[in-house]
């Protein structure tokens, strides 16, 4: 018979449900061997009351499996081990894009997610059987079954609202970097305007609600709706301009941004120049190639021998320490979303 060892490692809680009970407390995921070694095997039972069972009748609420590493310091993120493969009453429950035969290989690249277990189970006051096969391998982890109530995606939405970036902060980051432009500049021509996009690096189609990470270093925005929706499915909160990690209690609505997205002025163009001043006009050019944008706003992935550009890029990032700041010529054409000419495109 397999031991049930208890555990007081706690799992990172989402922002898109919250833990109603423990229907199995965490505990360690031990097994027995299944023909050799390697191959292991974990059978739980799920016992649900009538109550529990008429709670998953409202839409609301799902029981979840949870597995993350074993380390009892900090709150853990989902883990798998090697090969994971869940069985609800005997019939295997799909993990949204995982693959257990692809997992051994070292660039299989996969965010682990908690399991939703909730359609596979009985509806009748019977138990229910849960059955865990993995491949044993050098790291020991835990398993829990939670019920959980689903936070409404409008409720989240709601939330993000209220976390405004007011405009005079937005004003004052312009200015910021448009003088660090100035203060560092290492060409003749004159840099006095920033240009941003008004389409979201991750659908490549208009904001609707544009916000970045209170941390961000860059002007640019991206949608928060569908970050929200991208992150709900596979929760890897990295900011789409910066990849930096940017999770939800961090997000802020730029309001000057959102303010000039509900203007008549910028209904035609798909991005906007800015003056040291916070105004702005229309970017006058062909129409954006938003792939561009999100190139040139990412400065750690411009690597200043990128082929096809004529354009002088200048890194505004700001930095505590602006002599560090670095300025890369690109020597051969690539498209400028910005104009027909060799301009001087900043990176924000």
């Amino acid at each position: 018979k397999v031991p049930h060892c208890k555990t007081t490692v706690t799992f990172v809680q989402s922002v898109f449900h919250s833990l109603e009970e423990h229907i199995i407390s965490p505990e360690l995921l031990v097994g027995i061997n299944l023909g050799n070694i390697f191959q292991m095997y974990a059978k739980y039972t799920v016992s649900l009351t009538e109550a529990q069972r008429h709670l998953l009748k409202d839409g609301e609420h799902k029981i979840l499996l949870r597995i993350c590493k074993l380390n009892k310091v900090e709150q853990q993120k989902e883990s798998y081990p090697y090969e994971l493969r869940v069985l609800i009453n005997g019939f295997p429950i799909a993990i949204p894009g995982y693959s257990a035969e692809l997992c051994k290989y070292p660039e299989y690249q996969f965010v682990a997610t908690p399991i939703d277990i909730t359609s596979k189970l009985g509806s009748t006051s019977s138990d229910d059987n849960l059955e865990i096969k993995w491949c044993r391998g050098s790291s020991d982890f835990v398993m829990t079954v939670d019920l959980v109530k689903i936070t409404s995606m409008d409720v989240l939405v709601e939330k993000l609202k209220a976390c405004i970036w007011e405009e005079d902060k937005t004003k004052a980051f312009i200015h910021e970097k448009l003088d660090y432009a100035s203060a560092n500049e290492v060409v003749a021509v004159t840099t006095d305007t920033l240009t941003v996009s008004l389409h979201c690096p991750l659908g490549k189609m208009r904001m609707s609600l544009p916000v970045r990470g209170s941390k961000c270093t860059h002007l640019q925005c991206f949608d928060g709706l569908l970050y929200l929706q991208m992150n709900s499915r596979r929760e890897s909160w990295k900011c789409p301009v910066c990849d930096n990690v940017v999770p939800f209690e961090t997000l802020v609505v730029d309001k000057f941004i959102q303010n000039i997205l509900g203007s008549a002025e910028s209904a035609e163009t798909s991005s906007i120049s800015f003056s040291k001043d916070g105004s702005w006009v229309p970017c006058i050019s062909k129409p954006t190639d938003i792939s561009q944008l999100e190139y040139l706003s990412t400065p750690q992935k411009c690597d200043g021998n990128v082929e096809g550009s004529n354009s002088e890029v200048i890194d505004l990032t700001l930095s505590p320490t602006p002599s560090t700041a670095s300025t890369a010529t690109i020597s051969s054409p690539i498209p400028s979303p910005l104009s027909d000419t060799n301009d001087i495109v900043i990176i924000i």
